[in-house]
């Protein structure tokens, strides 16, 4: 049996480091992987994942193992924009680009529409 997924996992290079700070205030419970230490075949978070394009990959779509409800937010940061990227993340389950620098509070609200 796996431990308990977190309400939201981020998945960058050192890009999110806002993010996670944001995280941390709200006090949410979050799990970040960087680099070396992202895998392949990671099981979602329960209510939001955030992840760069290069890391987009890495994480299975649909819901959680065990999960009630249905799979969670999932959203791109990224400062690149370009339609051929946007086709791959959607067919890959993602439902939002977010462009970077973002500010605080589109974050604040992006998390608390998430959970």
């Amino acid at each position: 049996m796996s431990e308990r997924q977190p309400d939201v996992m981020i998945l960058d290079d050192g890009e999110l480091d806002e993010l996670a700070v944001l995280l941390g205030e709200l006090r949410v419970d979050y799990r970040r992987l960087r680099g070396g230490a992202i895998g392949d075949d990671l099981e979602p978070p329960r209510s939001l994942l955030v992840a760069t394009p290069r890391r987009a990959h890495s994480v299975r779509p649909g819901a959680p193992e065990g999960a009630r409800a249905g799979r969670p937010l999932r959203l791109i940061s990224t400062e690149e924009d370009s339609t051929p990227m946007r086709e791959m993340l959607r067919r890959q389950g993602f439902d939002l680009l977010v462009r970077r620098p973002t500010h605080r509070e589109v974050w604040r609200l992006l998390i608390q529409r998430a959970l």
